[in-house]
């Protein structure tokens, strides 16, 4: 005769519960059991006392996304990340890096666009990269990291990819980190950045 495990009146047997060492181990709860129930086993040796037992549902709630637009005034947009700062930056294939500040609805409370890299030269670059260095802690003006090529335009440029980082309140102080990284003929440039736990990029 199989072990029996009673949870107020649902019957619990073979792959709902564990017997392990000498312990009864039920796999879940049945549904509807939230509160206090009585929880009794059968074995072939007769019936146990029944005894209450507070069941509390603390699962957590399951992930639901929904789709809108933040913001469809920023042309191309290509990569984008979470600064430390909460805002989120957003760089383009025009070379621009946009900062938005959010609310808590993620509707946009302020907005503005660097060209720090834009206008670093004559080509138009195209950034496809976007991080932030986790040891740089926590800053209302965060590094911000990018990857950016001179792409789409037909003419063979191999080692024009460059990863810069701009800072600044106004994101107008641009340092190139690595230069003369390799891209192909046409639309294949440095793509997204990671930095390590402990700033490795």
């Amino acid at each position: 005769q199989e072990l029996i495990v009673y949870i107020a009146s649902t019957e619990l047997t073979g792959n709902d519960i564990i017997v392990q060492e000498g312990k009864v181990k039920v796999k879940s709860m049945p549904s509807g059991s939230v509160g206090m129930v009585d929880v009794s086993v059968k074995t072939p040796i007769g019936m146990s006392t029944s005894v209450p037992y507070t069941f509390v549902d603390d699962t957590l709630p399951p992930i639901k996304f929904t789709s809108g637009f933040v913001d469809s005034d920023i042309r191309s947009p290509t990569c984008l990340a979470f600064g430390p700062d909460g805002r989120l930056y957003i760089g383009t294939q025009l070379g621009r890096i946009a900062r938005l500040t959010l609310d808590g609805n993620y509707q946009i409370i302020d907005k503005f666009v660097s060209n720090a890299v834009a206008d670093s030269t004559q080509e138009q670059r195209t950034i496809l990269g976007i991080a932030f260095d986790p040891s740089e802690g926590a800053t209302d003006n965060p590094t911000v990291y990018v990857s950016h090529s001179f792409l789409f335009h037909g003419k063979l440029k191999s080692y024009n990819g460059i990863v810069s980082a701009v800072g600044g309140p106004n994101l107008d102080q641009l340092r190139h980190v690595v230069t003369r990284l390799p891209i192909s003929d046409h639309d294949h440039g440095v793509n997204g950045l990671v930095f390590g736990n402990s700033g490795e990029l």
